[in-house]
């Protein structure tokens, strides 16, 4: 067997205690993956290890040691199989289709580094002795193939516990337009894609954004020539996972939709929601205290903002992105300055810090999720973390300026949307007003959601007795 060359590491040994491999690939499964690791650690029957094997969270070590958590770094001979890869890629070779035979050979090409990858993931997760391995998804880009295969050639079970609300808009959006996934010979698509199209169906959808693939042609060919094409990528649980947790009945039966198979839920509720729930039980402390912390006007309502970010997701140019924010946040500024802002976990402060200090709005020093409890308003463009304010009772801004129009975001009650900042400035006037007649509605839908998402602050602890459960019946089925 391959030695496993390790960059940097901090594995503590615990003779006779199952290991549990975490595998974040970027910054979002990050903030989501390490509390559950923390979590895994003070439940004291499991080792978790956080594995660093993704460009995208590199440098993060010192993070893990202050935590006290477990790591293996194995990401600088982890991505010497791809990066040359994905240069080639990024140089334009595959981002117009040039042509069949080229694309065929780049589908051959990656299938070889995909394989290299499994190779190594596969002595990773011997190395560990993992008996449970934990994803952010299984429908994801490099690592997560590889290892998901790895996985299940050495029988250890793979679980994605990273949260997601099943919606095909916002799956769909980032794809539109873009001859890469497009599928239809009318719309010039590349003629493997055309070819992947017939041959491999659950990779092709028809949204309201257009029938396209899931991935470019040469994509789904390197993955289904290496063994690690997901059945069903359109939804999170639909790749090779064994389980994927889940947190509501309602979001069950929406994965349902998407062909996911039920067999593979396990309900569990929302890690996530934890923290909500409890800034929702110690509502007025933590408002005063933020209140002084942040030096805002106890007088005054308070809202929190989830910094959209588009530029972040490559939808737009940061400097369009910022001169569109400049336009919503001038308007949210004329009515008041008590604005927390809560970046995403792509974002940098960096970015915002001139316009925030031009409106005078305050950045969280906590997660959003801390807070979300004691907005009065809640602001967002598109973004799924609407639903944590929905639970906590709190109306929901939508400024839905590239008119995506998301069925998430309809017909609820204390759930606004506008698409210009003129509608905006029209519902700041009306804002008191509506949330006075919507609010017997919001607080009977904030109760429904709670009572089918298992909303206790105590979904942690019974993901750590789950994943227990699982490291010690590894093999079994």
């Amino acid at each position: 067997m391959m030695d496993v060359d390790v960059t940097d590491t901090r594995l503590r040994s615990r003779s006779g205690v199952p290991c549990v491999a975490l595998l974040p690939r970027h910054m979002t499964s990050w903030a989501e993956l390490v509390p559950l690791a923390q979590s895994l650690k003070s439940y004291g029957r499991v080792q978790p290890v956080i594995i660093l094997a993704s460009k995208k969270i590199a440098g993060r070590e010192q993070e893990l040691k202050d935590k006290g958590l477990d790591y293996l770094d194995v990401g600088e001979e982890f991505l010497q199989y791809t990066q040359k890869f994905d240069a080639e890629v990024s140089s334009g070779d595959a981002i117009d289709g040039n042509g069949l035979l080229q694309d065929i050979r780049l589908a051959v090409k990656y299938s070889f580094e995909l394989n290299s990858e499994y190779v190594y993931a596969k002595n990773i997760l011997a190395f560990l002795d993992a008996k449970v391995l934990i994803l952010p998804g299984d429908r994801e880009l490099s690592p997560v193939p590889a290892f998901i295969k790895a996985a299940k050639s050495l029988g250890i079970r793979s679980v994605v516990a990273a949260t997601s609300i099943p919606y095909l808009e916002g799956v769909s959006v980032p794809r539109a337009g873009n001859r890469q996934f497009s599928v239809k010979r009318k719309d010039n698509a590349p003629i493997l894609n055309q070819i992947m199209g017939a041959c491999t169906r659950s990779q092709v959808r028809d949204t309201k954004h257009g029938v396209m693939l899931f991935s470019p042609g040469w994509r789904l060919l390197g993955l289904a020539i290496s063994g690690m094409l997901a059945p069903n990528p359109w939804v999170q649980g639909g790749g090779k996972s064994d389980f994927i947790l889940q947190h509501s009945s309602s979001k069950m039966e929406l994965y349902k939709s998407l062909g996911c198979a039920p067999e593979k839920f396990v309900f569990l509720g929302d890690q996530t929601l934890d923290p909500v729930y409890r800034s929702i039980e110690d509502r007025e402390p933590r408002r005063a205290k933020l209140l002084k912390a942040l030096e805002l006007n106890a007088e005054e309502p308070i809202f929190v903002m989830a910094v959209p970010n588009e530029a972040e997701h490559d939808l737009c140019t940061m400097s369009e992105h910022l001169s569109r924010q400049r336009y919503f946040w001038s308007v949210l500024a004329s009515r008041t300055s008590n604005v927390i802002l809560a970046l995403h976990p792509k974002s940098k402060r960096s970015d915002y810090a001139e316009l925030a200090s031009e409106f005078g709005f305050k950045f969280s020093t906590l997660q959003l999720s801390e807070i979300i409890g004691v907005a009065d308003v809640f602001i967002c463009s598109c973004s799924t973390t609407s639903y944590w304010a929905m639970i906590a009772g709190v109306p929901v801004i939508n400024w839905d300026y590239l008119d995506l129009d998301m069925s998430l975001f309809k017909g609820l009650p204390g759930v606004y949307q506008v698409v210009t900042p003129d509608q905006f400035e029209k519902l700041m006037h009306e804002l008191d007003c509506k949330i006075q007649i919507d609010r017997v509605a919001m607080e009977l839908q904030a109760k429904q959601l709670a009572n089918e998402a298992m909303f206790d602050g105590q979904a942690l602890k019974r993901i750590c007795v789950f994943i227990d459960e699982l490291a010690k019946s590894k093999g079994e089925r």
